[in-house]
């Protein structure tokens, strides 16, 4: 998590960087939190009413694209996911439920473009 409370996930390909994604942890379905076979990875996504809230930067085409799910290399010992599924459904519900004890203020916005 960072100063402005938003979930921040380094993606490697092998030593190197190759995507950052950061999202308001708010703004993801905890439930849909799921394995895809056909990706190999652990599946992240937003809630119905926010759209595209992921925001994906990648490094080597200089870009951020907005999405609504972001792929998670699924650790080598984890054949189905389901440990990284666990994690991350108890991260994402913990900050959720951290977020809505906090007392209302306003967020400043950060605008991430290129």
């Amino acid at each position: 998590m960072d100063k402005q409370h938003r979930l921040v996930i380094d993606v490697y390909k092998g030593s190197d960087r190759s995507r950052q994604d950061l999202v308001a942890p708010e703004k993801l379905d905890a439930l849909s939190v799921s394995f895809s076979p056909e990706e190999d990875a652990v599946v992240i996504g937003c809630l119905a009413a926010h759209g595209h809230c992921i925001d994906k930067e990648i490094f080597k085409l200089n870009t951020i694209r907005h999405t609504g799910r972001s792929n998670l290399p699924r650790p080598p010992d984890d054949v189905n996911g389901e440990r990284a599924i666990g994690a991350l459904k108890e991260l994402i519900i913990t900050a959720q439920e951290a977020l809505a004890t906090t007392p209302d203020e306003t967020r400043e916005r950060t605008v991430r473009r290129k």
